[in-house]
């Protein structure tokens, strides 16, 4: 049974938002309790409810499985133990994934234990999968019951797949950014958004699991799109019929899943949080001390931290731009216009993001100091940013299917940069020159990085400060004595470039640095 022969899809989606609701009342800002039970018991008899419905063909057999989940859920409220709340919790969880797959299914006696691992991860992906085509289904029924407004209803499809998309990039830049959070709690409040994130993220698995259980039977689900809607003819390119056509292909052809109304309208809406972000991150460098200020904050301290959530950020959007790309049809000029519009529109977008991160990682670096986990995002986001370059071409010649290629190239281009660079030696000079600037020099750090940094390492032997000299040493003198371990056991077939350098280098001055202790950790 394919989710084109569901004959209530938009019950079905209208169940899972219902139970988001419910469980929004039952958990927000409360401890887990006896409201576990009870959205367990709404969800079963939602399920239940929907097969009967649907008339589905019930494997009785495995109604086991229910009674197993509300009893676990039961005793998560009778034990207070943590772990036994826990386990009892994803106990239920897991067991919900087995009902669902087991509802329509054969007993799950004829599974073995790959069966079961298999079950768990289809059922746990296919739960976040598929809603998109659930949304979509559900557009067409409405669609061919309504016969007006198609434009309207698609944009509500395409707003309804932005939702959690925007919901998750707003938290990401809200926890990167005070400003950006400030502004959001203006506008909406700390209450509204975290109630619509714990709606969503219950009603979104909901509907999947929900379609999953009605949809699984003993033959694999490989067909989730719905069938074809024959396009409207006689459109002049350019016309409102012409945006609002429907994909065509075949019912198996996921390249065809989205119409381009949806994509733009998930495309444009994510540009305008980003463009909101940008324009604050514009008014911060821009409107100097003074504007900043006005919000209790120094330029230091609004710029030395969020990179990491910039990162992220930029590494999701190329992902939901390639998977828009490949998933939106696009039968004619103008859809390929529009999708090339906000995809552009975005990756300039993200390009100023980019920029922001990595200031902002060069100012953090530049106070604390360089590490590998601060100087491979520096690096990272260099080619991350030729990557979105290229993928920005592929987009304007519709090249797409050579992203794998530039990823690769990409990768290979990281990891020659690093190899050219030799990241510990880098990272050495340059906490070395904040040391001549004045500020603090963590000689421990650097003493725990690989032979790489002895030659370095050596020349703090010479140094004014006693303490430095005193640190480096102990690490100088571990160093040696591991290599003289190594050196003993190691025959031609072990050579190594940089490690005999480094243990000609510290053999050369061995009575200096055998006169220092072992660094403390080794006592």
């Amino acid at each position: 049974m394919g989710i084109s022969k569901i004959k209530y899809p938009v019950l079905i989606a209208a169940s899972g938002l219902l139970l988001g609701l419910l469980g929004n009342l039952l958990f927000y800002e409360q401890p887990f309790g006896i409201s576990v039970p009870i959205f367990a018991l709404l969800l079963l008899a939602a399920l239940l409810g929907l097969a009967l419905v649907e008339q589905a063909q019930l494997v009785k057999a495995n109604f086991w499985l229910s009674g197993a989940i509300l009893f676990l859920t039961a005793m998560s409220v009778l034990r207070a133990a943590p772990f036994l709340r826990a386990l009892n919790i994803c106990g239920a969880l897991l067991l919900l994934i087995f009902q669902a797959y087991g509802l329509r299914s054969l007993p799950l006696s004829s599974l073995n234990l790959g069966g079961y691992i298999g079950v768990f991860f289809e059922g746990a992906f296919l739960s976040l999968a598929l809603p998109f085509s659930l949304i979509k289904e559900s557009n067409k029924t409405l669609r061919k019951h309504g016969g007006s407004g198609k434009l309207l209803e698609r944009g509500l499809v395409g707003l309804l797949i932005a939702t959690p998309l925007l919901i998750i990039f707003g938290l990401l830049f809200a926890s990167a950014d005070p400003l950006f959070s400030e502004f959001v709690r203006d506008i909406l409040g700390p209450d509204l958004i975290g109630r619509t994130f714990l709606i969503l993220g219950l009603a979104w698995p909901a509907m999947g699991g929900l379609t999953y259980a009605l949809t699984r039977s003993t033959e694999p689900l490989t067909r989730l799109q719905a069938t074809p809607v024959v396009p409207a003819t006689g459109t002049e390119e350019g016309s409102t019929a012409e945006l609002s056509e429907a994909p065509t292909g075949t019912s198996s052809d996921i390249r065809s899943a989205l119409g381009v109304v949806e994509a733009a309208v998930v495309l444009f809406s994510i540009d305008v949080l980003f463009g909101i972000f940008v324009a604050i991150q514009f008014a911060a460098h821009f409107g100097g001390e003074a504007f900043l200020q006005r919000h209790d904050l120094t330029y230091s301290e609004y710029a030395r931290h969020g990179f990491f959530e910039l990162l992220v950020v930029s590494v999701l959007t190329l992902g939901v731009i390639l998977v828009l790309d490949f998933i939106t049809g696009r039968q004619r000029p103008l859809h390929h216009r529009v999708f090339l519009a906000g995809s552009s529109l975005l990756i300039t977008l993200t390009f100023i993001i980019l920029i922001s991160a990595f200031l902002r990682l060069n100012l953090y670096e530049l106070i604390y100091g360089f590490t590998w986990l601060r100087l491979l995002p520096h690096v990272f986001m260099i080619w991350l940013a030729v990557l979105f370059a290229l993928f920005f071409w592929m987009l304007c010649t519709r090249r797409t299917h050579l992203f794998a290629t530039a990823a690769l190239v990409v990768a290979l281009g990281f990891t020659v940069t690093l190899d050219l660079l030799n990241p510990e030696v880098f990272i050495f000079r340059c906490n070395l020159e904040r040391y001549r600037w004045g500020l603090e020099l963590d000689v421990d750090y650097l003493g725990s990085l690989s032979e790489d940094v002895v030659p370095q390492l050596l020349t703090l032997l010479d140094s004014e400060d006693a303490e430095i000299r005193q640190d480096a040493g102990s690490w100088l003198h571990s160093n040696l004595s591991k290599l003289d371990v190594r050196q003993e056991r190691a025959g031609w077939m072990a050579y190594h470039y940089s490690i005999e350098r480094a243990y000609w280098l510290l053999d050369s001055r061995r009575v200096e640095i055998e006169k220092f202790e072992f660094p403390g950790w080794e006592d």
